[in-house]
C-alpha cells in the first residue's frame, strides 16, 4: 500500500508516498525516520504532535533497526487536557514499538509508520483501555498476531510542510 497522494507534493517529493521492499543486506546508517521536520536515526522521542508534544513517545531504546524494518520499546505519552490542555496531566503507559512502511530517495531509506502496543503486545484487538485510562482502539499485525494498537504517520509532517524540512547532508 501507498500513502494517498493529495497532490500537493512537488515530483521530486512523490517517494515520499511510495513504499518500497529494500535489500535485504542496506546498511542501516542509510536508515532514518521522522521527528517532525527532522530526519533522524534511532530517536529517543516521536511525535505526530510537532507543536506541543501533547502525545509522544519517549525514552525509546531500539533492539533492532534497518530498512526491513525497527523495534523497541519506550514510554507513550498523553495530556489528557483536563481541564485544558495546559493544565491537564499526563498518562503514561509502556509500549513495545514498530516501525515499518519503507520509502527511499534512491539514497537513504525511510520508516514511515509507527506502531506502538501495550508492553503486553499480544492482547487481543479491541478497545483496550489500560489501568490510567489510556485508550487503544486500533489493530495491527506484529509477528503474525492480530493484536490491539496504535499507530502513526511519522511522515506526514515531513511531507506537508516543506518549508521546515532539514535535508541530509550529501
Amino acid at each position: 500500500p501507498n500513502i494517498e497522494n493529495t497532490g500537493s507534493l512537488a515530483e521530486d517529493d512523490q517517494w515520499m508516498i511510495r513504499f518500497v521492499d529494500p535489500p535485504k543486506n542496506t546498511n542501516p546508517a542509510k536508515v532514518y525516520t521522522f521527528e517532525c521536520e527532522l530526519l533522524s536515526q534511532k530517536p529517543e522521542e516521536l511525535t505526530t504532535m510537532c507543536a506541543d508534544f501533547g502525545e509522544l513517545v519517549y525514552k525509546i531504546k531500539w533492539t533492532k533497526w534497518s530498512a526491513l524494518g525497527a523495534e523497541g520499546s519506550g514510554i507513550y505519552s498523553k495530556n489528557d487536557c483536563n481541564p485544558d490542555c495546559a493544565d491537564g496531566k499526563r498518562k503514561e503507559v509502556p509500549v513495545k514499538l514498530y516501525l515499518s512502511d519503507v520509502t527511499t530517495d534512491g539514497k537513504n531509506y525511510y520508516l514511515n509508520t509507527l506502531t506502538f502496543t501495550p508492553l503486553s503486545w499480544y492482547i487481543k484487538p479491541g478497545s483496550y483501555v489500560t489501568k490510567n485510562g489510556i485508550q487503544f482502539t486500533g489493530s495491527a499485525t506484529i509477528n503474525g498476531e492480530i493484536v490491539v494498537a496504535l499507530s502513526w504517520d511519522l511522515a506526514s509532517f515531513y511531507r506537508d510542510i516543506p518549508d521546515m524540512r532539514t535535508k541530509l547532508p550529501d
